[in-house]
């Protein structure tokens, strides 16, 4: 009979870098998405046929609200519009995806019976480097 060896891994060792700064997150998600494009023609005989098309990623980016690690901050002064390097660390020091990111929308919720947090949604602009890749975390 075999066994599983292997140690499933938590996300509390992951971390978001933008721009070099740490930000120290909740939480975050990427997603990677291909279009699909119809090649379909005469010759496929009524059968639809379709190639993969332009390669992007989305995401959001979540952290609790501290003084100096917030959107404000000087770094990462994240604002809606602004391009930045992104890094996404599955553990740290570990595997991740990097990419110049489009910060689409930040937000901030402050419940009167939590912590403030904020997040952003990103968009992928050009090359991503996916773990497995590059294996420096320089």
């Amino acid at each position: 009979m075999a066994t599983c060896d292997t140690q499933p891994v938590t996300g509390d060792d992951g971390d978001a870098i933008v721009d070099g700064t740490d930000l120290e997150v909740n939480a975050w998600s990427y997603r990677e998405t291909a279009e699909s494009l119809d090649t379909t023609d005469k010759a496929s005989n009524g059968f639809r046929k379709r190639r993969g098309g332009l390669v992007g990623a989305t995401g959001t980016v979540s952290a609790m609200w501290k003084i100096n690690k917030n959107p404000g901050s000087s770094p990462p002064s994240l604002v809606a519009g602004k391009q930045v390097t992104l890094k996404l660390e599955i553990t740290q020091g570990g595997p991740f995806y990097q990419f110049s990111a489009l910060i689409t929308e930040i937000g901030v919720e402050n419940p009167v019976d939590n912590v403030v947090s904020w997040t952003f949604n990103y968009e992928s602009c050009g090359a991503i480097t996916r773990p497995g890749e590059l294996t420096s975390t320089s």
